[in-house]
């Protein structure tokens, strides 16, 4: 840390959590869209078996 300056650190670490945050949203986007995707598949499959 660079002494007298805290305001750099804090900056950092508002930074990190942002882009962590936007991270962790996009991929529970994509797993619902793939788990979506999945079901319709599936069921649609399940219909022409029948």
């Amino acid at each position: 840390m660079i002494p007298d300056r805290p305001d750099i650190f804090l900056e950092g670490m508002h930074v990190v959590f942002i882009g962590s945050s936007m991270l962790c949203l996009i991929e529970a986007f994509i797993t619902g869209w793939r788990l979506f995707t999945s079901k319709k598949a599936a069921k649609k499959q399940e219909s022409k078996a029948s």
